[in-house]
C-alpha cells in the first residue's frame, strides 16, 4: 500500500493540507477548476525552471473572482548566470548602490562636458578655419572637421549609454527592482491571458535558501563544514555546488520532496555517469540526515532506467536513515515523482521523505 499508491492521498486533512482550494457552485465546474489548477502549476514549474529556479511548493486559492498564488522556490547557480547576462545587455550592475541618483549624476556630468567641449571647439574651429582658408590650405581644414566630428560622436555614445541606464532606473529605484519586475510581468501577462483577464491575480514568492546560514548556530555550522570536507572528490564536478545547496535545503526545510525529485531528474538528463551522481546523492544525504540540523527520520529513493547507457533498464533503491513507514497514517511523509527524458530513454524517479513531527 505504501509503495504503489500515492501516500499523500491517505494523509490529506490528517498530516497534510490541500495545495489548491476552491468552491464550485455547480457540479460541472469541478472539472474546469481541476484543469485550470493542473495547467497553471505546469506553467509555473516550466517558467521557473527556464529561469533557473527550482520550485518547492505551489499553492492556489480561488476566492470570488480572484486567484491567490503562493510559490516557494530555490535559487540555483543557473539563475545567477542568467541575471548576470541580463545585466550585461542592460549595462547595469546588480548592487544595492546602483540607484537613480548615481546614473543621473553621471549623465549630467557628461552632458555638461559635451556642452563645454562643443562650445570651446566651435570657437577654435571657426578661428582655425578662417586662418586656413586665408592661406588656401583646404586639405588641413577638412581633416580638422573630420576629427572634431569623430570626437563628438564618441562623447555622444558615452552619454547615450548612461542615459539608457538612467531611463531604465527612472521608474524603479534600483536595478534589483528592474529584474524582479521584468520577471513578474511575464508571469502576470501569461496568467491573465490564460484566464481571459477575468480574474484578479495576486502572487507571493518565498525564497527557501535565503539567509539559511543565519538560522543555523555556530555549532551546526561547524558540523556542516566537517561534513562538506568528506565530499572533496565531487568538488570538481558541475553538479556539486547546486547539489549541496538543494540537498541541504531538503534536509532542513519541510515538504521538500518535489525539490529533490526535480533536481535528480534534471541532472540525469545532463549527465552520462549516472551511477557516480547517485553515489554523490546517497553520501550527501546520509551525511546531512544524521546531523542535529536535519528534520528527517528517513528517505527512500527509487530510480528506474538505463544507467550509464546500459542495454536494459534497472531500478536502484536508496534508503537513508530509519526508513519510511508503510502503514502508519499519522507519519508525516512527503512524496513526489518525476520523469527524466534522456538520450538513453526515460528515467522514473520516486521519493519518500519521512519528516519529524
Amino acid at each position: 500500500m505504501g509503495q504503489k499508491i500515492n501516500p499523500n492521498i491517505f494523509r490529506l486533512e490528517n498530516t497534510q493540507e490541500w495545495n489548491s482550494k476552491y468552491f464550485e457552485k455547480k457540479s460541472t465546474e469541478f472539472s474546469l477548476y481541476a484543469f485550470k489548477d493542473a495547467e497553471i502549476k505546469k506553467f509555473i514549474h516550466k517558467f521557473f525552471n527556464d529561469n533557473g529556479l527550482a520550485v518547492q511548493t505551489i499553492k492556489l486559492y480561488y476566492l470570488e473572482g480572484s486567484l491567490h498564488v503562493f510559490v516557494s522556490y530555490l535559487l540555483t547557480t543557473k539563475s545567477i548566470v542568467l541575471v548576470n547576462s541580463l545585466n550585461k545587455t542592460q549595462n547595469i550592475k546588480v548592487t544595492p548602490q546602483t540607484k537613480q541618483t548615481s546614473n543621473k549624476k553621471k549623465y549630467n556630468k557628461i552632458k555638461a562636458g559635451v556642452k563645454k567641449y562643443f562650445h570651446y571647439q566651435q570657437l577654435n574651429h571657426n578661428v582655425n578655419l578662417r586662418t586656413l582658408l586665408k592661406k588656401n590650405s583646404l586639405k588641413k581644414a577638412k581633416k580638422i572637421i573630420k576629427y572634431n566630428k569623430q570626437v563628438l560622436q564618441v562623447r555622444r555614445i558615452k552619454m547615450l549609454k548612461y542615459y539608457k541606464s538612467y531611463l531604465a532606473t527612472k521608474n524603479y529605484k534600483s536595478a534589483k527592482n528592474i529584474k524582479n519586475n521584468a520577471f513578474l510581468e511575464k508571469i502576470f501577462e501569461s496568467l491573465a491571458q490564460f484566464t481571459n483577464k477575468k480574474i484578479k491575480i495576486s502572487l507571493t514568492l518565498h525564497q527557501v535558501n535565503k539567509d539559511l546560514k543565519q538560522t543555523l548556530t555556530k555549532k551546526k555550522l561547524e558540523v556542516l563544514k566537517k561534513s562538506l570536507t568528506q565530499l572533496r572528490k565531487y568538488k570538481q564536478n558541475e553538479f556539486f555546488k547546486e547539489g549541496v545547496n538543494t540537498l541541504f535545503s531538503c534536509v532542513v526545510k519541510k515538504r521538500s520532496s518535489d525539490l529533490l525529485v526535480h533536481f535528480i531528474a534534471n541532472q540525469l538528463k545532463k549527465l552520462k555517469r549516472h551511477n557516480f551522481f547517485i553515489k554523490f546523492v546517497k553520501t550527501t544525504l546520509s551525511l546531512f540526515s544524521g546531523k542535529t540540523f536535519s528534520i528527517i527520520n528517513g528517505i527512500k529513493i527509487k530510480i528506474k532506467g538505463r544507467f550509464n547507457g546500459a542495454p536494459r533498464a534497472k531500478h536502484t533503491i536508496i534508503q537513508i536513515g530509519n526508513g519510511v513507514p508503510v502503514l502508519t497514517l499519522n507519519s508525516n511523509i512527503s512524496y513526489s515523482e518525476a520523469t527524466a527524458y534522456t538520450s538513453n530513454g526515460t528515467f522514473g524517479v520516486k521519493i519518500w521523505i519521512h519528516e519529524k513531527i
